[in-house]
């Protein structure tokens, strides 16, 4: 048979809360119990001894169990000491409440893993599917993927480049300016709105024509800029860099609802609602002009800087008369779903591939200037490379410093200008 064993008597686990000191917790050396909030045995009795008789309370007088192991070091441990110093059993002291996770995490899983092309949010353009088909090297521009260029066979980034600023020089050339950003200002106190944000005076500028605007920081360096259409009294058209336009939306609502509460004001992000298609060459009248229904773009009725709503093949459009080239340019923006649709349209009507990256080398070429690429921040605006944006006919910007106007020239490109009225 089997022998039996005498169970043996069990005494109750007794845990060590407290190492043992010859002085009591306060008197001697320190006696953690939060190891990563620093909170001290002596901490607790002290809060107990101040009135904080509920766990949660002693919990949040000391901060123990507070950490990011939200406990699961220290909780035992403090309730233990707590409960010593109620002189009351740890039953009736309770438990603080427990918040996930409940076990271990391991470190991999706080890092994650890579997901190739969905490792980063890509936002594409509506013509990004007609640039994929036909050939485009793409380039990331803040989280948009945008055509950088169009190279035929054989051909090098270099050679493809030369071939469309060749063509949109000659002729005529397109490329998808969808990125940009693009907020809608509307209210009865609009151009107000519009004076204090950019150093550039709004009140002037009448319905149908186009101004480039400045923004500054409260530091006076520069923050942003873009060309901005006022459709009517009480509605502007702000384009803004493709990366500055979730920056200055935030910027422009953070002024509207701390510091001028009272203008009557309302902004909407439209950069997703339009797709916006440039035009650039000698002959990009001639091209748009059979598409254009019942309104005249010579340059007497629809001068450079001039916005107007019209149709476009048949689309409701808003129809800018601007340029980065340096050459007659239009930039169309029609309703995001019939992005591609005008896009097909017009290089069916003969316009040559291009892309962006003819923008960026001809740019230059102009005297235009990009902030995004060549004003890195900080950077100052001055008269001399600025012209109409800052100086003695700019209306001092309320959110920008005093010494924004002051600073002194930056170092710039030689002969590089801005966009002004022409």
């Amino acid at each position: 048979p089997v022998p039996k064993a005498a169970s043996p008597k069990e005494a109750p686990i007794l845990p060590v809360l407290t190492v043992p000191a010859p002085r009591p917790p306060g008197r001697g050396g320190k006696c953690f119990v939060d190891f990563q909030n620093d909170v001290t045995a002596k901490d607790i009795r002290l809060a107990v001894r101040e009135g904080m008789h509920s766990i949660e309370h002693v919990k949040r007088y000391t901060t123990t169990g507070m950490a990011t192991d939200q406990g699961k070091l220290s909780n035992m441990n403090g309730l233990a000491i707590a409960s010593d110093a109620l002189d009351r059993p740890a039953p009736q002291v309770g438990l603080t409440t427990f918040r996930p996770p409940y076990t271990p995490t391991t470190f991999g899983a706080f890092a994650g893993y890579k997901r190739g092309a969905h490792f980063e949010l890509t936002r594409k353009t509506p013509i990004d599917g007609w640039a994929q088909e036909a050939g485009a090297v793409f380039e990331p521009v803040a989280l948009w993927r945008r055509a950088w260029y169009f190279p035929h066979p054989g051909e090098d980034m270099h050679a493809a480049v030369a071939r469309e600023c060749a063509g949109t020089r000659a002729h005529v050339g397109i490329f998808d300016a969808s990125t940009l950003g693009k907020i809608e200002v509307a209210g009865p106190d609009a151009v107000e709105f519009m004076n204090r944000m950019y150093t550039n005076p709004w009140t002037k500028l009448a319905p149908g024509r186009c101004r480039y605007g400045l923004l500054l920081g409260e530091d006076g360096y520069i923050r942003d800029d873009g060309v901005i259409g006022r459709l009517a009294e009480d509605l502007f058209h702000v384009t803004t860099t493709t990366g500055g336009a979730a920056r200055v939306l935030n910027m422009m609502e953070d002024y509207l609802q701390t510091e001028w509460p009272d203008l009557q004001v309302w902004l909407t992000s439209t950069t997703e609602q339009w797709a916006t298609i440039a035009l650039n060459g000698p002959n990009a009248r001639k091209l748009l002009a059979p598409l254009v229904e019942g309104f005249d773009l010579s340059d007497a009725a629809f001068p450079h800087m001039s916005v107007a709503e019209c149709k476009v093949a048949g689309l409701p459009a808003r129809l800018f008369r601007i340029s980065f080239t340096g050459e007659l340019g239009f930039e169309i923006n029609v309703p995001a779903r019939h992005g591609r649709a005008l896009w097909e349209r017009l290089i069916a009507a003969g316009a040559p591939l291009n892309s962006l990256r003819m923008r960026k080398r001809q740019r230059p070429t102009m005297g235009n200037w990009a902030i995004s690429s060549w004003a890195r921040t900080p950077t100052a605006p001055s008269r001399r490379m600025m012209r109409g944006s800052v100086g003695p006919s700019a209306r001092p910007s309320p959110i920008s410093s005093a010494n924004a106007r002051s600073r002194g020239p930056t170092s710039w490109p030689r002969g590089a200008s801005s966009l002004s009225d022409c």
